[in-house]
């Protein structure tokens, strides 16, 4: 779904094939794209639809919102409903997943920094089995800190993001009553951007920008925290994994939310089961970087310890 989801961002008359292609003719796409096509055709008919005329759906808050609002009637069709419902789960789903996935390999490759979170959860919290809400979670320095630097490294160090992430990609935006003036910082350059025409940044550049984050490669939780050990808050302001502006991530609360407590919660009760096997580090991923045959990263192994 991932590459479907990149090829309809470059080529969006795809989404005009998906709504009205015979499926008969869908089904001899290629298999992803096919059965992409296919499921989003099927299940709001078979699925959703159904839930939300037999489970109450329009008692959600986001259907709530739409139905109050004073936007046109047509505007509130179930498919409405249900697409919006939906943007939203996914848009919570894919950068909190990615970044976990960084969390867990960090963690297990670098003691460390394992050891300080560890240390940093143990004294906030009694007992493993009942962790508090996210609001006193997202209070813990270092545990915010491993988030936004996993937030961070949605790619690993060989230069494969992985996994793929709409967020990573860049975000336009149009200037429709104004032009853009640009000056490099040395004042040496300056550039005039008409308006009209789309302006767009990549926060895969911004997040290995070695002026904002030095030694961008290496996983250093430490960048965001203070002199004093408290929240680097003016960094925060750097991290574009969520967007920014009024095209952010509709659903950055939840995301944050689900990263706190499962962070917390992996740290804790999985991680000390675990450690790394048949597993090449980034590091040395990046270190081949410069041959032809360049290794790719393709996941990591674990290995269940007896405890």
């Amino acid at each position: 779904m991932d590459n479907v989801t990149h090829l309809q961002r470059h080529m969006p008359w795809i989404r005009h094939i998906r709504k009205w292609a015979p499926l008969s003719l869908v089904r001899m796409f290629p298999s992803r794209l096919g059965d992409y096509i296919v499921t989003s055709r099927l299940e709001p008919t078979d699925t959703f639809y159904t839930l939300f005329e037999s489970t109450g759906a329009k008692n959600c808050p986001i259907s709530l919102a739409v139905l109050n609002s004073d936007i046109p009637e047509y505007e509130k069709t179930p498919e409405r409903l249900i697409q919006d419902s939906y943007g939203t789960t996914m848009a919570a789903i894919r950068p909190s997943s990615a970044a976990l996935n960084t969390v867990m390999y960090q963690l297990l490759s670098n003691p460390k920094v394992y050891q300080r979170l560890r240390e940093e959860l143990q004294n906030k919290i009694g007992d493993a089995k009942h962790l508090p809400c996210w609001t006193e979670l997202e209070e813990l320095p270092y545990l915010s800190a491993v988030i936004h630097e996993s937030l961070r490294m949605l790619y690993d160090a060989g230069g494969e993001r992985l996994p793929y992430d709409t967020s990573q990609e860049r975000s336009p935006r149009v200037a429709t009553e104004e032009d853009l003036v640009y000056e490099s910082a040395s004042g040496d350059a300056k550039h005039v951007i008409p308006r009209g025409y789309a302006v767009s940044m990549s926060p895969y550049i911004i997040h290995t920008n070695e002026d904002l984050f030095p030694n961008a490669s290496q996983f250093m939780p430490e960048r965001w925290l203070a002199e004093k050990g408290q929240k680097n808050t003016g960094l925060e302001r750097r991290l574009l994994s969520f967007g920014r502006g009024s095209r952010s991530c509709v659903a950055i609360s939840v995301a944050y939310c689900s990263l706190y407590v499962a962070v917390a919660a992996v740290a804790l009760r999985v991680l000390p089961s675990l450690e790394l096997c048949n597993t090449v580090s980034t590091a040395a991923l990046a270190a081949q970087s410069s041959l032809k045959k360049k290794r790719k990263f393709k996941g990591f192994m674990v290995r269940v310890l007896d405890t």
